[in-house]
């Protein structure tokens, strides 16, 4: 009976200072807008804590680095208050360009008052799998049936391939023998700058037709076809042929910002998609793949003209 007497004004003094925060169901709910996304999407996330009046002190404890992320954009806590309920927002815009099945960690949450003493507790950690476009499954082949191999007489065809190629060959040597004598003259034809061709480019693309399909697959291949050539005569390197992730990490190592690459990795693997997997984007997103790439050239333009 004595250890009752003792015990009870201690869980007493426990309750009336704990009683502000926990009356309220304060406990942090964290919330991101998808958990699985293509290397350089970006993910929104959002921790909330609610709590019984706005007294308190509170530190939601993100870190300036997550491993495996980046954080892109991170703002100030809003306060939002509804029938005596205060209601406490954290927002991130994270992304990653490490493929694999990664953890945005748990943060420690840090409530305190005048007079009483702060408190301390975790948010839930969050798996995000990070991964490329996806291969092509779309199943199994029927097996045709072996048909009868009919060899084709190509001999006139052969016989007049070698006369075109005869004449061909002559009207070079003729084309030589009447240039020989005439005195070279000097020729420059003036091209125009990689910035200036591709803004001409985006113009002309921005009047095409894209009611159809086919439209829409050949305007996304065509942004894709712009912004690979303007950083490949920016480079000096032929990069025509280089896949999306190609084009990223060689970004990424030419110290290009991480909000840049995160831009014109939607509008690549978007152009991927389309013309792959056959996707027809809607409107809206159409128009914003070509601002955003032309945001994009416009940022990396002004990088390439401060290092000049």
């Amino acid at each position: 009976m004595k250890y009752k007497r003792n015990i009870s004004p201690l869980l007493f003094l426990i309750c009336f200072f704990l009683f502000p925060f926990f009356g309220s169901g304060q406990a942090a709910k964290v919330f991101i807008d998808k958990s699985d996304i293509l290397i350089g999407q970006q993910i929104h996330y959002k921790i909330k804590l609610n709590l019984a009046s706005s007294g308190y002190a509170v530190d939601f404890g993100v870190p300036d680095s997550i491993p495996h992320f980046e954080i892109l954009q991170k703002q100030q806590f809003d306060t939002v208050e509804k029938n005596g309920q205060y209601s406490l927002y954290q927002s991130m815009v994270l992304t990653s360009f490490d493929s694999g099945r990664w953890v945005i960690p748990a943060f420690i949450v840090t409530i305190g008052s005048t007079n009483k003493k702060s408190i301390r507790f975790s948010t839930d950690s969050i798996i995000v799998n990070v991964g490329y476009s996806p291969m092509d499954s779309s199943g199994l082949r029927d097996i045709k049936p072996v048909l009868e191999v009919k060899v084709p007489d190509y001999t006139w065809a052969y016989i007049l391939a070698g006369i075109l190629t005869l004449l061909f060959f002559g009207w070079l040597i003729y084309r030589y023998f009447k240039n020989r004598k005439k005195k070279d003259k000097p020729a420059f034809i003036p091209s125009l700058k990689p910035y200036d061709e591709a803004m001409q480019a985006l113009k002309k693309l921005q009047a095409m037709d894209i009611s159809t399909a086919e439209g829409i697959r050949i305007y996304h291949t065509k942004l894709s076809e712009i912004f690979k050539l303007y950083y490949s005569n920016k480079e000096r390197k032929n990069m025509l042929h280089f896949t999306t992730t190609d084009m990223l990490i060689n970004m990424k190592s030419n110290s290009f910002s991480a909000e840049t690459i995160s831009l014109i990795a939607e509008v690549l693997r978007r152009a991927d998609v389309v013309k792959f997997a056959k996707y027809l984007p809607p409107v809206y997103e159409n128009e914003n793949s070509l601002q955003q790439e032309k945001a994009v050239i416009d940022t990396m333009e002004k990088n390439y003209s401060s290092k000049t």
